[in-house]
């Protein structure tokens, strides 16, 4: 088997797995067709080396995404063995860029890693971040920048997002109920706390509520609101 068809299955089983990790978090999802451009795409598309994802995601509480789903064995930093990179070629960085501005829906790449014992885990990043970190190396390296033609672009672990933390940021709507209970039921303790506070200053006919509730240390309500509620009491809001 050559080197070719390794990665064909290898990518094919890494693309499997991340289909699983959709359905296993109910996350629903689309595969793009991968043949022929001229069989399954528009003539647009035709000669102007634009890439495709492997897939259209629904992300509650972000949208609709496109991501490319790339396994790659991380390489090591010129500074430091420990600090593994994930990379990407600058033209891929382009063709992919291309493709999210006809459709005008995010572009994320997900990479998982090759790497023994570190083969669960996804890592995200927006293409649009990697063509603008792209963009501004080349700049930086101003003259030099022809050297990004043939070197990989090595990904900044600080662009990265963890499976997990995309996880954590869709669902909200998970924990939603329970966290308005609780809320709910401290607003229901302050506007008694508030209650109680205004009936103790009509009964000692006390009008500097500032001063009230300082000398009562009271902190965890503002003035404001004490002063609003007793307007909506009295009628006079």
């Amino acid at each position: 088997m050559d080197d070719n068809n390794k990665n064909i299955i290898k990518g094919d089983s890494h693309e499997k797995y991340f289909t699983e990790f959709l359905d296993n978090h109910g996350l629903p999802f689309i595969y793009v067709e991968q043949g022929p451009q001229d069989k399954y795409y528009s003539k647009i598309f035709k000669g102007n080396k634009t890439k495709r994802p492997d897939l259209l995601v629904y992300l509650p509480n972000i949208g609709h995404v496109f991501i490319d789903v790339k396994s790659r064995y991380a390489i090591e930093d010129l500074n430091n063995a420990d600090n593994n990179k994930f990379y990407i070629r600058k033209d891929e960085i382009y063709s992919l860029f291309l493709f999210q501005s006809y459709f005008l829906l995010p572009f994320w790449i997900a990479f998982i890693s090759t790497k023994k014992g570190d083969n669960k885990n996804f890592y995200f990043v927006p293409i649009s971040v990697l063509k603008l970190y792209t963009d501004q190396l080349s700049e930086e390296l101003g003259k030099n920048n022809n050297l990004l033609n043939y070197l990989f672009i090595r990904i900044p672990n600080s662009f990265l997002r963890k499976a997990d933390d995309i996880i954590n940021l869709i669902s909200i709507n998970d924990t939603y109920d329970n966290i308005m209970k609780k809320e709910a039921e401290e607003y229901k303790k302050l506007n008694d706390k508030i209650i109680e506070i205004t009936d103790d200053l009509k009964k000692n006919n006390i009008s500097d509520i500032q001063d009230y509730c300082k000398n009562n240390k009271i902190e965890y309500i503002k003035v404001f609101e004490v002063e609003e509620y007793l307007k909506l009491s009295s009628g006079k809001a």
